[in-house]
């Protein structure tokens, strides 16, 4: 062999084993790409496995304007469906362990009233279930609309449908028994809910109603209890910020990192009627664990249709425990935007926005509508750029 073939034959070899490398790092690359957002059974199976893995979802603004209300009836049984409002997210809450909303309405019975003094019917509850809804936060500003009365017969109506709920109480006894929340989700994993808002519209609360308000010296002491009662894991909700605002206020930034520094392992907001930003926070104490923060999850459903107050996100935690220990496997997100087709019958679809950017020939929007919604999810996803938005497969 002469040393020139050998050369030839060197400068092969290496180019084979540099392509190779070059390969692999593409490959290692593209799965982690490709693959952050996959189903809940393909999540990093061999970091994962022999855990218990749960899948939270959140949802903010559930509200009842009369446009709204009046859309849902069905004149053929003199009953209200909201279910194919949901139709499109059905299948994802189904596939999640814990879906919670925000009942931004009160279940004070007839007359049906919207803005300002929300009363909305108790089919309702039913039509959430079905769609996969297992837990509603009660405490808002609307929580008193309906007065005493109100509060107490939307208590008897989840109860009576047993649907999963905290926020507000009918005393304080009832409070001291029930809050915070403890939910075993699955064998082995504990969840503490608390929920709490910053008002109720000027409303006077009175005894011995409750409706849990923020507070700081009473949640320190709430999340103290929370955490004598060893739960895996500590979600705390908010009725916070400032209206329409798409930046989290001061405010919100304070009691955030006290419910971290007190041992709070989530923090999920709603009221603006927007979309805020996800952050990261740590307690003072403990610099390495990072509590994440949706400061606010925007519109859900409803009938508000200015630009950005047309739609929200649904926040989506996945919370391995291993060993005995928990940890946040994934942080991220859903965007989602309200249709509302305003053609008799009037309807109303919640839209999640990957679904329409890959079957937009579905939904048969406007144009005028299909630029609406494309806005809202260049602006959402500007918004909360540095966060994952989960992959739709449903």
């Amino acid at each position: 062999m002469t040393q020139k073939t050998k050369l030839y034959l060197f400068a092969g070899s290496l180019l084979i084993i540099t392509l190779g490398i070059i390969l692999t790092i593409f490959l290692s690359n593209s799965f982690k790409k490709n693959n952050k957002n996959l189903p809940l059974n393909h999540l990093y199976v061999s970091k994962i496995e022999n855990s218990t893995i749960v899948c939270m979802a959140f949802t903010g603004d559930i509200m009842g304007h009369t446009p709204l209300v009046q859309s849902m009836y069905q004149a053929e049984n003199q009953t209200y469906d909201y279910t194919p409002a949901f139709r499109y997210v059905a299948p994802y809450f189904q596939s999640c362990d814990v879906v919670i909303g925000n009942l931004e309405v009160t279940l004070a019975g007839p007359p049906y009233t919207g803005y300002p003094m929300f009363s909305s019917p108790d089919d309702l509850i039913p039509s959430l279930q079905k769609s996969g809804y297992n837990f509603l936060i009660t405490a808002n500003n609307h929580s008193y609309d309906k007065g005493k009365a109100g509060l107490i017969r939307t208590l008897n109506v989840l109860d009576s449908l047993k649907m999963r709920h905290t926020g507000t109480f009918r005393d304080t006894i009832e409070r001291d028994k029930t809050y915070p929340y403890l939910w075993e989700v699955k064998k082995g994993f504990r969840l503490a809910i608390l929920n709490y808002t910053y008002g109720t519209n000027g409303l006077t609360v009175y005894p011995p109603n409750v409706v849990n308000l923020i507070d700081t010296a009473v949640i320190r002491k709430d999340l103290i209890k929370a955490k004598s009662a060893n739960p895996d894991f500590i979600l705390i909700t908010f009725h916070w910020g400032i209206e329409y605002k798409r930046k989290e206020s001061t405010e919100q930034q304070q009691i955030a990192q006290f419910c971290a520094d007190y041992g709070a392992d989530a923090i999920v907001g709603a009221h603006p009627h927007v979309v805020q930003p996800i952050a990261w926070i740590s307690p003072i104490s403990d610099s390495l664990k990072k509590v994440p923060v949706f400061y606010s999850l925007g519109n859900f459903l409803s009938n508000q249709r200015d630009t950005y107050r047309d739609g929200g996100i649904i926040g989506e935690l996945i919370v391995v425990k291993k060993h005995n220990k928990t940890y946040i496997h994934r942080v991220s997100y859903i965007p989602t935007w309200v249709y509302k087709k305003e053609t008799s019958p009037i309807s109303y679809t919640i839209i999640p926005v990957q679904k329409f950017e890959k079957t937009s020939g579905e939904f048969r929007l406007l144009t005028s509508d299909s630029i609406k919604i494309m806005k809202y999810a260049d602006e959402t996803r500007k918004l909360l750029n540095g966060f994952e938005e989960t992959s739709w497969n449903y």
